[in-house]
């Protein structure tokens, strides 16, 4: 390892440390991190990588009704590209990702880790799409289409390849089809399936409120959305 530290001195990397430590929110708790002695052994690569963690994440302010369209395109980006994202939804906040990016997936089961009990849902741009995650009879199909687009889960007999997308045996599968114009407009967008499940890693947590959500999730996601308190209607 201390070989490196040449690199620390003669690429300047010392002053983009400093720079990323400007950057934080929190400057006097990176700043102790630095000081500590075991750090100052490291490589730079290793320190500059840790101070990169403590970067928050991007809160995106968005019109509750008219969300704007190039905001709208740097979300896009971040999902597409696999960024975990907390965003409204008709039955309040919610977390979410790419549930065809399988490193998103991952993260996003295990950020839930704690959670005794969960439900992971997978959110379709259309109704048409739902045969290709869940076995639907035809007395099903009829009676969902009604309550869709809506506030609704329904666990149905999953096909392989919604068991595929969950990463896990179960035979159950909740697809959801949300009336919100967030998630409308990030289909128009980006047509792929969202893994979704409620915006919570405790199951005592309930958050309606942007500024507490930054708090509890701004270390661990890639973008906010806010668009204001959102209580849900379910």
């Amino acid at each position: 390892i201390l070989p490196h530290m040449n690199f620390f001195t003669e690429t300047g990397s010392h002053n983009y440390v400093q720079e990323k430590i400007e950057q934080l929110e929190n400057k006097q708790n990176a700043m102790q991190v630095i000081e500590f002695g075991w750090l100052r052994a490291l490589s730079n690569y290793f320190a500059i990588l840790l101070l990169e963690a403590y970067e928050p994440c991007m809160r995106f302010e968005l019109h509750p009704e008219n969300p704007q369209k190039n905001i709208m395109k740097k979300i896009e980006k971040i999902f597409r590209d696999g960024g975990i994202l907390v965003y409204p939804t008709d039955s309040g906040y919610s977390l979410g990702c790419n549930a065809l990016d399988k490193k998103a997936v991952q993260k996003l089961y295990h950020m839930k880790r704690d959670m005794k009990k969960y439900v992971m849902a997978i959110m379709v741009a259309r109704f048409g799409e739902i045969p290709d995650f869940a076995e639907v009879e035809t007395s099903t199909y009829r009676y969902m289409k009604h309550l869709v687009p809506g506030p609704f889960t329904f666990i149905l007999q999953a096909t392989r390849h919604g068991q595929k997308i969950l990463q896990v045996k179960r035979k159950e599968v909740g697809i959801r089809m949300p009336d919100h114009v967030f998630v409308r407009d990030l289909h128009a967008l980006c047509d792929d399936p969202i893994l979704n499940t409620a915006a919570r890693i405790n199951d005592d947590d309930l958050f309606i409120d942007p500024d507490d959500i930054e708090d509890e999730f701004g270390h661990m996601v890639d973008a906010i959305i806010d668009m204001g308190e959102e209580i849900g209607r379910a």
